[in-house]
This record gives structure tokens, C-alpha cells and sequence, in this order.
């Protein structure tokens, strides 16, 4: 197998002394912006990708004296991206006022940060509006600034007990809900964090002092145990290492790596979007921008991605291109450039297909469970390559992005669950291609729209669950009653409007039917009654009328009903009495009227 390689294109060799590079869509276009911070020209820079990698230069501003630091994020909360700055030589802090079209105004934060290096958003208060961290080398200082929700800023300082602070992060490290601080410094070799008590009064923990030269600080979880680990670049000892939280954070320091010769800058994110957390380098001396491959037991492999970054002072990661995978963009000092390196992705033989940092045979590949493995990004259209898959479970993770036509083309499937993501947009009607498919699950996702049609081609599935996904609706679908031997139908949680169709009697092998949470309307059909297997019937939460059907109490396997908040009248029929089976029942919240059968009192 090989490694995916990165190729280096310019984005502009006009920034005097680049020291910072940052990526964002700026423009809401839908495509990845970078941002630069330039200390010889006191520039901060916008490029605006065209969607094809092709980058226009913008000046925000020239008055960032000895700018160090930027960043970006919606500071007044009006819908567009602003930017912030750390300017040196001014002492400042600055943020840029995006009026939506781009063009930018400038507000001063502070000017009482002596020497400042490094800038950071967030809302450290959690009043819903975004406030701002520095730090700054020449009074050592750790500061946040308060924003009033109106973008005043009150200064608070948490701490000046750091010699030469030249980095801050902010994360919530220790899972109560407030964010904390951290802290990287040259001086005292430090990596501190900075514990926010809910009222931000911070209290100063050391994670190190053997940092030598301590230039950056990023904090993620390294180890997928759910709390937050700390990563470092220090200069002097050309080190990157990973701080290890035992989730009572208390840290033990591992080494990724001694040969980056004057380390400035850590990142670090999922390069193949297996759910193992790699990381980036920049370091100064050797001009070099490295990744460090986390094979999934926190064992790292050292990866050059550049030797020509003359200078190399920052770096950053995102998907620049819109591919699914991970580029890399960096800042360098000596040659004034902003670069980003394109990821190839992975690398396969012959007959193979690449996803999520493993080679699969097309061949051999019959089912594939990567279930819960924290895998992210989006699904790649080379799934429609393993045409032998007869099981595809991919639930449970953190995958995005639209699901691709070509999963149409995996005709064996008989199990098919990508629930539990943050899939978006409609559900392809190639899906109706698979019509071996006896189980499918698009549950708890965000998709929307319709039913397609072609999904009344699935007529061996037995269990379908779209529920949770509150942007699907529509008419009840037809395709529904076509899937005579559906067992299971969990529709619950999403936005189905319209009434059954009497066909749904049809559907005499259902046992569960979930359609609570919806939009529905109209009378019950007395077709229902059919369905003699069903031992659950959910239909509380929607606009259901007229009478209740006797026959439904001829479902004798029914073990739950539930009625509950729809606009059912007429009496509860005493035929109730014949579900002997029966163990929960709600019909509360209706226009229900008479007396109660004594067989349910």
C-alpha cells in the first residue's frame, strides 16, 4: 500500500514574512478561503478559492505592526465569517468586521499585550457570544477579552506566570462544561492549562516543563477515550509530543518525535478518516512541514510532506479541495510563502479500493463493519467499487456529506446501516437498485426530502429505519406498502404528512410500526387489522382522527399501543379487552369521550 503523497502548490509568495496561515470558507461559497498573517508587511490576507484551487489575494489590513497570529470565526454573530489578529510590535489585538460582501473593518481590541504572539475565539463565558484569548511574550500574559454580546470587550488576564508565552488554545479540557485555556512558553519550557471554574477564574495546572523552547500547544483527543489529550512543538529540542490525559487530567508525555529542527507549530487531524488522530509539523530550521501517521495504537511514523518551506513557522489542515480528505497548508518565514499541500489520498494496488486508510479487495470483500470507529469525512464514491459487499455497516461515526449514487451499485447488499452520522441531503433513488437488501438503516443522520419511488423495488426488506431524521417527509410514501415482507418500519421523529393508505393492510408480515412524532393526519383504515403479527403499533404525536378501528383490536399479538396526542374521537371500543397481550397503552391527549372499558381500568 502506499502512502498518499502531498503536492505543493503556491498560494502567494507575497507575504512578507508569513508567519501564521488559517482556512476557513470566508465567503460562504462552499469552498475552502485561507488567511494569512504577515509580520514584515503588517498584513493580514484573505485568498479566495474559486472552487478550483485557484486563489485571489485579498488585504484585510496592513496595520498589524509585526502581525503574528490570525484567525477566524463569526465574532458578532450576524452569519459571516470576521477575522482576528495578534499584532508584535503594536501590541494589539484586533478583529476585522466582515459586512458580508467581504469587505472588512477594523476594531481594536486591545493594545496592552506587550509582545503579542498568538489569538484565539471562542465563548469562554457561555453567554452565546464569542470572546477572544491572547497571549504575549514580553509581559507574559495569558488574557481573555469579554464581549459584551455588542463587541465591546472587557480585558481579563489569567495568568502571567509564563516566560515568553508565544501560544494559547481553548477547549473544554475537563468535561464540565466550561472551556479552559492552555498555554505553550518559550522561557520555562512550559505546556500549561488553565482549569475555568464556570465563572472564569482560572486555575493554573503544569502539564510540563521539559518543552524545550515550547513554541505551540493544540489540544484533541489523541486516543479516542473521549477526554482531551495536548500536543506540543518545541523548538530547542526540535520535539513534537502528545500529552496523554487519563480523563482525570493527569498527563504522561509521549515523544512522536526529536528531529523537527526548530518545531514552531502543531496541528492535528484525521488524515485518511479512520478515527486515528495524526499530526502536522512545522518547524524552522529544516524548512520542513512533516505528518506524523497514528496507526490507531498511538505508534507514529514520520512522514516528510515538504523540505522547501524555507522558514517554516505554522501550519494548519482542512480539506482545501473539497475531496474528503485532509490537505495541509503551511507559513513560512525566509521565502514569504503561503503554501497548501494536495493529499493524493490512498494509494492502492490493482483491484483495490482505498477507504479510510485501508486497501480492500474488490474481489474478496464480502462484508465490511467499521461500526463505531470514529471514521469522519465523507463517504467515498469508491464504495460502489466493492460490488461483492453483501453487509456494509458504517453506523455509529462521524462521516458527513450527501451519500454517494454509487452505493446504487453494490447490488448484493443484504445489510445496509449508515445510521448514526451526520449524513446530509436527500437518499438517492440508486438505493432502489439493491433490492437483495433485507435490513437498511439511514437512522439518526440529517437528511431531507421525499421517499424516492424506486425504493418500492426493496421487496425483500424486513427492517427499514429512517427515524430521527426530522428532514424527511412528505407524503406517506407508496413505496412503504409495496415492501410486503417489511417486519419493522421506524419512521418515528421525522416529518410525514398525509394519511395511511389503505394498502398498508397489505403489510400482514409487520410486527413493528413506529410512526410516532410525525405530521400525519386523517382516519385510521380499519385495514390495519390485517396485520395480525404486529406486536407494536406507535402513532402518538400526529394529527390522526375519527373513530378508533375495532380492528385494531384484533391484533392480538399487540403488546404496545400508543395513541396518544392525535385528534382521535368517538369511544375506546370495548373489543380492547380481546389484547390480552397488551402491557403499555396511551391514548391521553385526544377528543376521546364515553366511559373506559372496565378491562383497562
Amino acid at each position: 500500500v502506499a502512502q498518499p503523497t502531498f503536492t505543493a502548490h503556491n498560494i502567494t509568495t507575497d507575504a512578507d514574512m508569513a508567519r501564521s496561515v488559517f482556512a476557513i470558507d470566508v465567503d460562504g461559497d462552499g469552498d475552502m478561503d485561507v488567511l494569512s498573517a504577515s509580520y514584515q508587511d503588517n498584513k493580514i490576507a484573505w485568498y479566495e478559492n474559486d472552487g478550483s484551487q485557484s486563489f485571489t489575494a485579498h488585504t484585510i489590513t496592513t496595520s498589524a505592526t509585526g502581525a503574528n497570529s490570525v484567525f477566524a470565526i463569526d465574532v458578532d454573530g450576524d452569519g459571516d465569517v470576521d477575522v482576528l489578529s495578534a499584532s508584535y510590535t503594536d501590541n494589539k489585538i484586533a478583529w476585522y468586521e466582515n459586512d458580508g460582501s467581504e469587505s472588512f473593518t477594523s476594531h481594536t481590541i486591545t493594545t496592552s499585550t506587550e509582545g503579542a504572539n498568538s489569538v484565539y475565539a471562542v465563548d469562554m463565558d457561555n453567554d452565546g457570544d464569542i470572546d477572544v484569548l491572547s497571549s504575549s511574550e514580553t509581559d507574559d500574559k495569558i488574557a481573555w477579552y469579554e464581549n459584551d454580546g455588542s463587541e465591546t470587550f472587557t480585558a481579563h488576564t489569567i495568568t502571567t506566570n509564563t516566560d515568553w508565552a508565544r501560544s494559547v488554545f481553548a477547549v473544554d479540557m475537563n468535561e464540565d462544561g466550561n472551556v479552559d485555556v492552555l498555554s505553550a512558553s518559550v522561557s520555562d519550557d512550559k505546556i500549561a492549562w488553565y482549569e475555568n471554574d464556570g465563572n472564569q477564574s482560572f486555575t493554573a495546572h503544569t502539564i510540563t516543563t521539559s518543552a524545550d523552547g515550547a513554541y505551540s500547544v493544540f489540544a484533541v483527543d489523541m486516543d479516542f477515550d473521549k477526554d482531551m489529550d495536548v500536543l506540543s512543538a518545541s523548538y530547542k529540542d526540535k520535539k513534537i509530543a502528545w500529552y496523554e490525559n487519563d480523563g482525570s487530567e493527569s498527563f504522561t508525555a509521549h515523544t512522536i518525535t526529536t528531529d523537527a529542527d526548530g518545531a514552531f507549530s502543531v496541528y492535528a487531524a484525521d488524515v485518511y478518516g479512520d478515527g486515528d488522530m495524526d499530526v502536522f509539523s512545522a518547524s524552522y530550521h529544516d524548512k520542513k512541514v512533516a505528518w506524523y501517521e497514528n496507526d490507531g495504537l498511538k505508534n507514529f511514523t514520520a512522514r516528510t510532506i515538504s523540505s522547501d518551506a524555507d522558514m517554516a513557522h505554522s501550519v494548519y489542515a482542512a480539506d482545501v479541495d473539497g475531496d474528503g480528505d485532509i490537505d495541509v497548508l503551511s507559513a513560512s518565514e525566509n521565502d514569504d510563502k503561503i503554501s497548501w499541500y494536495e493529499n493524493s489520498g490512498l494509494i492502492c494496488n490493482t483491484g483495490e479500493v482505498g477507504l479510510w486508510g485501508v486497501c480492500y479487495s474488490i474481489a474478496n470483500t464480502n462484508k465490511l463493519d467499521l461500526s463505531g470507529n470514529g471514521i469522519s469525512g465523507k463517504i467515498s464514491t469508491d464504495i460502489g467499487k466493492l460490488t461483492n459487499l453483501t453487509e456494509l455497516d458504517l453506523r455509529q461515526n462521524k462521516l458527513i456529506g450527501s451519500i454517494p449514487s454509487e452505493i446504487g451499485n453494490l447490488i448484493n447488499l443484504t445489510i445496509l446501516n449508515l445510521g448514526e452520522n451526520d449524513l446530509t441531503g436527500s437518499i438517492p433513488s440508486e438505493i432502489g437498485n439493491l433490492t437483495s437488501l433485507n435490513y437498511l438503516s439511514l437512522r439518526r443522520n440529517k437528511l431531507t426530502g421525499t421517499i424516492p419511488l424506486e425504493l418500492d423495488n426493496l421487496i425483500n426488506l424486513e427492517y427499514l429505519y429512517l427515524d430521527l431524521n426530522s428532514g424527511i417527509g412528505g407524503e406517506f410514501p407508496s413505496a412503504f406498502v409495496k415492501m410486503t415482507n417489511l417486519k419493522l418500519l421506524d419512521l418515528r421523529s421525522c416529518s410525514f404528512t398525509g394519511s395511511f393508505p389503505s394498502e398498508i393492510g397489505n403489510l400482514t408480515k409487520m410486527e413493528t410500526i413506529d410512526i410516532a412524532n410525525n405530521k400525519m393526519s386523517g382516519q385510521l383504515p380499519s385495514s390495519i387489522g390485517n396485520m395480525t403479527n404486529l406486536s407494536v403499533l406507535s402513532l402518538f404525536n400526529n394529527d390522526f382522527n375519527g373513530d378508533i378501528p375495532t380492528s385494531i383490536f384484533n391484533l392480538t399479538a399487540l403488546n404496545t399501543l400508543f395513541l396518544s396526542y392525535n385528534e382521535l374521537t368517538g369511544s375506546i371500543p370495548k373489543e380492547i379487552s380481546n389484547l390480552t397481550k397488551l402491557t403499555r397503552l396511551t391514548l391521553n391527549n385526544n377528543k376521546l369521550t364515553g366511559e373506559i372499558p372496565e378491562s383497562i381500568c
